[in-house]
């Protein structure tokens, strides 16, 4: 795909996100930016889409808070990173937005022209290193990049950044890692082993790989089951409105029978094709049905509890099937 494609997609693509509910930590932005931002009073966001409390937070470390996006739909301060003027900004941002962009080094060249002497650019993306575990990055299709702290500490060495810290506890997403650089022309200041880089990441995509070939293995035959009961005429539950539930129904259809529950009314909007409903407005359903698909694992505890609590309902534990990335 070229960047012009690229940009076209993310032009348009905001409004099915638009009231996807927060999936960040803003307690670790706003502490990484404590810890490695002094004396500062710009901040620049790129890829911000909609302003959140993230952005009300930064008002008591900044005083001026300008945001970038390509989306037509978001409210964004400016539209491209070209239209920012050189040598403004103390801070400047892109959370989960680098492994989206197709010529990287340039990218983060422009970031540079942004900065004032001494700038600091925060950068969060997918920590490679995590995808066997965690192959969420992988999963979605947008992600062009792929990084480790060693090659993105190299990338950003060629562009004038020397690398001030990184943390994957004060990465705001649990799957990425948060990098602080410094503007500057000197060698950075943390050395880092890049032999054989290539070969290792080489080795952990195609770990990753297995792990999601296996996964939709797994689900292939959830919906093989799920086909089952909704031709017996069984009721069936979808719970969580996600990428994971998306990535379940990807070129399927919903079966008779079968409704899709997500207690957070935010997300009845969340696919422009799929009818999401509040549990409390099919509760016969959720008690009359015989199976439960849950894309959470995190929530499936309490999910549980949840409709027991409310409804009097429980499940054959070989009648809940969960799913995560």
């Amino acid at each position: 795909m070229e960047s012009e494609d690229i940009n076209r997609y993310y032009e348009d693509c905001w409004i099915p996100y638009s009231q996807q509910v927060l999936d960040y930590n803003i307690d670790s932005r706003i502490k990484f930016i404590n810890k490695n931002c002094r004396d500062v009073s710009t901040f620049v966001e790129v890829g911000s889409n909609k302003r959140t409390g993230f952005h009300d937070r930064l008002k008591s470390i900044f005083s001026t808070i300008m945001t970038v996006e390509l989306n037509n739909n978001c409210d964004s301060d400016y539209s491209s990173i070209y239209n920012l003027p050189d040598n403004k900004a103390d801070v400047i941002a892109h959370y989960f937005v680098l492994e989206h962009v197709p010529e990287a080094r340039n990218f983060v060249a422009l970031c540079h022209k942004v900065l004032k002497p001494g700038g600091i650019m925060i950068v969060e993306v997918p920590d490679i290193t995590t995808y066997k575990k965690d192959y969420s990055a992988l999963l979605w299709h947008e992600h062009v990049n792929h990084f480790s702290i060693n090659s993105l500490s190299r990338l950003v060495k060629e562009t004038g950044f020397e690398l001030l810290d990184y943390s994957t506890d004060l990465c705001s997403r649990s799957f990425g890692f948060a990098a602080a650089l410094r503007k500057t022309d000197k060698n950075p200041q943390l050395q880092l082993n890049n032999d054989n880089e290539y070969k290792k990441n080489k080795i952990l995509i195609g770990q990753a790989v297995q792990s999601i070939n296996g996964l939709r293995k797994r689900m292939d035959k959830a919906y093989l089951k799920l086909l089952e009961y909704s031709n017996k005429g069984e009721k069936c539950v979808l719970w969580c409105a996600n990428n994971i539930m998306l990535n379940f129904l990807e070129n399927k259809i919903v079966p008779n029978n079968t409704v899709i529950v997500d207690s957070n009314p935010e997300k009845k909007n969340y696919s422009d094709k799929l009818n999401i409903f509040n549990p409390y407005d099919v509760k016969q359903d959720i008690i009359n049905s015989k199976l439960i698909i849950i894309f959470s694992k995190s929530s499936s505890e309490d999910i549980l509890k949840f409709i027991y609590k409310e409804f009097g309902k429980t499940f054959k534990s070989q009648n809940v099937l969960i799913f995560y990335a």
